[in-house]
């Protein structure tokens, strides 16, 4: 599955980068390079070549391409082995997020701030966030069976 990068390093030649990917203890290092069209926008990692859209996001990944709205939000993502789409309300606030892969689906649905259902294999999750003044603290889970 796509998995963003949540932190990375390099060595002083800028020959090495390190990902700690989310929720995977994986760990991948190769090589980068930078393009001069786009000083601060990697062009290729570890053999995956990147291109960018007039607004700077990446379109393409490889052989995967990224799609954006024209409020600069992802409005599909492929890789090979699931697609991502998301669905935004007129504040541009994500609603829906629905993954599809080769036997698996899941869709997240945001009614509303802090509230989430998810429904993945016919199992039906509802999360409530729990606000204080310094953040959330908390997150209340509900399960149910669609069965």
């Amino acid at each position: 599955m796509l998995n963003p990068p949540l932190g990375d390093g390099c060595n002083e030649g800028g020959k090495r980068i390190t990902l700690i990917l989310w929720n995977s203890a994986e760990e991948k290092t190769g090589s980068y390079t930078y393009g001069s069209t786009r000083p601060h926008a990697v062009t290729s990692v570890g053999g995956v070549n990147y291109a960018y859209n007039n607004n700077g996001n990446v379109k393409l990944r490889g052989d995967y391409p990224i799609w954006w709205t024209a409020f600069n939000k992802p409005l599909s993502i492929f890789s090979d082995d699931a697609s991502y789409s998301f669905y935004y309300d007129n504040d541009f606030n994500r609603i829906i997020e629905t993954i599809y892969g080769e036997g698996f689906s899941r869709v997240k649905i945001n009614p509303a701030p802090l509230y989430q259902v998810e429904i993945e294999d016919g199992k039906k999750t509802r999360r409530r966030h729990i606000p204080t003044p310094v953040g959330v603290v908390g997150v209340s889970n509900y399960s149910e069976s669609d069965s």
